[in-house]
């Protein structure tokens, strides 16, 4: 305690969770933006259209020290899908942020078991209502939760 002031009494900083989305589908890169502004939460979406942008992306954030907070993956994507970039990510660990989520169309639970074995920390299946979507913004959002720590 300095000051007086307890560590759950000061203000904690708000900075934006940054969030990089492998989508090559440009409609559901809108609903995710939509989404983020409809469930009120302070998120900075970067996109790419596949797993070679992504991968490249990725290494440009490294060597400038801006890497995003959480990768999301779609599945099928042109040039490079997203096992074959965590199969990459796991032979390249240097670019690989702490938080990698698959967002699909598939919910075979082969695809659901290949992604989580590759390193990616959930499978989530792409869903059918606006209001789900929502609802997993707000989640990816609270999971990089990135101004809580505090030293």
């Amino acid at each position: 305690m300095k000051h007086g002031l307890s560590r759950s009494t000061l203000a904690r900083p708000t900075v934006p969770a940054s969030i990089l989305v492998a989508e090559d589908d440009s409609h559901d890169q809108l609903l995710m933006v939509m989404a983020a502004q409809d469930c009120n939460v302070d998120v900075e979406f970067s996109f790419v259209e596949n797993g070679e942008e992504l991968m490249d992306e990725l290494r440009s954030r490294v060597s400038t020290g801006t890497m995003p907070h959480m990768v999301v993956l779609d599945m099928r994507m042109p040039r490079m899908d997203g096992h074959e970039v965590l199969d990459a990510l796991q032979d390249e660990p240097t670019i690989r942020p702490g938080l990698i989520g698959v967002f699909s169309s598939s919910y075979r639970q082969q695809d659901i078991d290949l992604s989580l074995e590759k390193g990616a920390m959930w499978h989530r299946v792409k869903p059918s209502k606006y209001e789900e979507l929502v609802d997993f913004v707000a989640d990816i959002a609270a999971q990089c939760n990135p101004g809580s720590d505090l030293d």
